[in-house]
């Protein structure tokens, strides 16, 4: 998915956003952030927002010496749904459809983003609401389906406190070889493979990253040992805007979990700002098109 206008003060919002949690000092956030804008002249806009996001905050991130500077906010969000899993989990327990409360539960999660909506969320409201509101695209049963016949899984992470309600759902896939992609390295409040392991999934799965320190999975700068997984695996979940920015266009089915945050994103997938969505990769409307020709 190409990068839009409208992307450029989305991006500046996010850099601005990190740079707070450096400094309060307001001349040394004027000249991060300026400095950091300057890698979006000349951009290549081909690409997802995702990437130019990417390569802005590193800027910005290495200019004040602080390479990670939502770790405080990934160990406070990871903790605060951890003393809820319980709780949340006797939810999925108690449900008629223990799987799909388990996916409505994950793809909530994804409120959770610091980048794009600092801290203007509530996750519990967020996920009660999915719950009983339900989906705007349901594409829920045909993953069960597969899921079913599957055994292997590739599920791609997105953000810390998110990362426990991923947890509640690979809890349901036992049985089956669950594989989590995490960031290489820490940008915004991205998992890492250290926050996968502070919620407990690397006792429940392989962890592995993709190979390239870029948001998203950018098939092109991915390392080749991650690709070769990518296309292997019988399921792949992707969690997110960045991931789905970066895959929406790759030739395999993806299940994509995620809530539109921005206007583009969301009116790609045909739905409203803030609505949530599991998205079999094969009914967009490209895609449809290219499975159409392979069984004519």
């Amino acid at each position: 998915m190409q990068s839009f206008p409208e992307c450029i003060p989305c991006i500046a919002k996010q850099v601005l956003n990190t740079i707070r949690h450096i400094t309060s000092d307001d001349d040394t956030q004027r000249h991060a952030l300026l400095e950091a804008m300057k890698v979006l002249q000349d951009a290549d806009y081909s690409r997802a927002a995702a990437e130019l996001s990417y390569h802005a905050l590193i800027r910005a991130s290495n200019l004040l010496n602080c390479r990670d500077p939502y770790r405080e906010a990934k160990v406070h969000y990871n903790s605060l749904i951890l003393d809820s899993i319980g709780e949340l989990r006797e939810i999925i327990d108690a449900s008629d459809n223990p799987l799909g409360t388990a996916v409505k539960m994950a793809v909530a999660g994804n409120i959770i983003d610091m980048g794009i909506l600092g801290d203007e969320f509530n996750a519990r409201e967020t996920v009660l609401h999915t719950l009983e509101k339900g989906l705007a695209i349901d594409h829920c049963p045909t993953l069960r389906q597969q899921l079913d016949a599957a055994s292997s899984v590739l599920y791609v992470l997105d953000n810390a406190g998110e990362v426990v309600f991923d947890r509640l759902l690979i809890e349901r896939l036992s049985g089956k070889d669950v594989c989590c992609v995490v960031r290489k390295s820490p940008i915004l409040n991205d998992v890492t493979r250290l926050e996968a392991d502070e919620v407990g999934l690397s006792g429940l799965c392989e962890i592995i990253d993709t190979g390239c320190d870029v948001f998203g999975v950018p098939l092109d700068l991915v390392s080749d040992a991650f690709r070769e997984r990518f296309f292997a695996a019988d399921v792949v979940i992707s969690k997110g805007q960045a991931n789905y920015e970066t895959l929406d266009e790759v030739d395999r089915q993806v299940f994509f979990m995620l809530m539109a945050k921005c206007n583009r994103v969301a009116g790609h997938l045909g739905v409203s700002l803030r609505q949530a969505v599991v998205l079999d990769s094969r009914r967009l409307p490209h895609h449809a098109a290219q499975y159409e020709e392979k069984s004519a």
